[in-house]
């Protein structure tokens, strides 16, 4: 008796495979094993690796949604279930005994922009070269938008947050759009 065939889906040209064959190339790919299951869809078919790597995506679940957890200060979604500061009010409850806002940080939607109440004793003395910025990161547009926002007399100045801050899990660095000496706006490079 033959085995029974399927063609395999998403392919320019049917290539059969045995139901057994997807049985095992499925189960492979619920239990997260989704290299194993191209290799032995490429080993098995006359598939190139490309449409072997496509037929596993697409017969991989999505990922379950993520918890919608709100902030319990101004009800905006928190970024994750685990999150213990907001970033649309500003509450930070890192410190269940010294809850602190630091202000809104989030002025528009965008890679990383914010007006920050930013301790001036963070700011590095030294002005950083605007140009030197955009060669050290090339493909941040954040930081592009923050030098192009500079106007005359403007500074852009690098900061980092104390190392307590970075032991207690909230430290920050990036760089600050220095104002008539304050700081007006920043971007945030590494967050913990």
């Amino acid at each position: 008796m033959a085995a029974q065939t399927r063609s395999v889906l998403g392919t320019s040209r049917k290539v059969v495979v045995s139901v057994e064959l997807e049985k095992e190339l499925l189960a492979l790919i619920e239990q997260g094993e989704f290299a194993a299951a191209t290799t032995k869809l490429k080993q098995s078919t006359s598939l190139s690796l490309g449409k072997c790597k496509q037929w596993v995506l697409d017969h991989t679940p999505p990922p379950p949604p993520r918890p919608q957890v709100p902030c319990p200060y101004c009800g905006k979604l928190l970024r994750s279930e685990k999150a213990q500061q907001c970033f649309e009010c500003g509450m930070d409850w890192h410190n269940a005994t010294n809850v602190v806002k630091h202000g809104p940080s989030v002025v528009k939607r965008g890679p990383s922009i914010r007006p920050y109440n930013l301790p001036l004793e963070w700011l590095s003395k030294r002005a950083s070269d605007p140009e030197v910025l955009q060669q050290r990161y090339p493909h941040d547009d954040a930081l592009a938008e923050l030098i192009a926002g500079m106007q005359p007399g403007d500074e852009i100045r690098k900061f980092e947050s104390p190392s307590e801050f970075w032991q207690r899990k909230s430290g920050r660095f990036g760089y600050a759009l220095v104002r008539e000496g304050k700081p007006v706006s920043m971007v945030v490079l590494w967050l913990n």
